[in-house]
């Protein structure tokens, strides 16, 4: 390879580390924003757990009297229940999602340190070989 090719590869590979770099900070920001939104998800699943296991104590409308009463607050216990477990899921759910970004995020960031390095490597190996020519 002339020197001429050589400068040439340099300049190349300095122009996709500084775009690789650009990128590997978008990545840890991301990273960032969805360990943050992890962490929000995990306050609110602490919040409903500690509201379901809240004993249920039915407030039934003292106009209400016997068994209309006993079916008006079986329905809304089971309404209660339905809805907590329907934010169970929906938060596995988030969870789920969350996790499977953050990692595909963090392979991108370690795919982009590692092109980093082996494009630095290579600038390296180019400079001293021009240096010897």
């Amino acid at each position: 390879m002339n020197e001429e090719a050589m400068r040439a590869k340099i300049r190349n590979n300095s122009s996709r580390i500084t775009d690789e770099r650009i990128a590997l900070k978008r990545l840890q920001g991301d990273e960032e924003r969805l360990i943050g939104a992890r962490r929000t998800l995990d306050q609110w699943i602490e919040e409903v757990r500690s509201q379901s296991s809240l004993v249920w104590k039915p407030q039934i409308d003292p106009r209400w009297k016997g068994r209309e009463a006993f079916y008006y607050q079986d329905d809304v216990r089971m309404r209660w229940q339905d809805n907590q477990q329907k934010l169970k899921y929906q938060f596995e759910d988030a969870q789920g999602k969350i996790d499977s970004a953050l990692s595909r995020v963090r392979t991108d960031i370690a795919t982009k340190s590692k092109q980093i390095s082996l494009l630095s490597a290579e600038i390296d190996s180019l400079y001293w070989s021009l240096r010897m020519v």
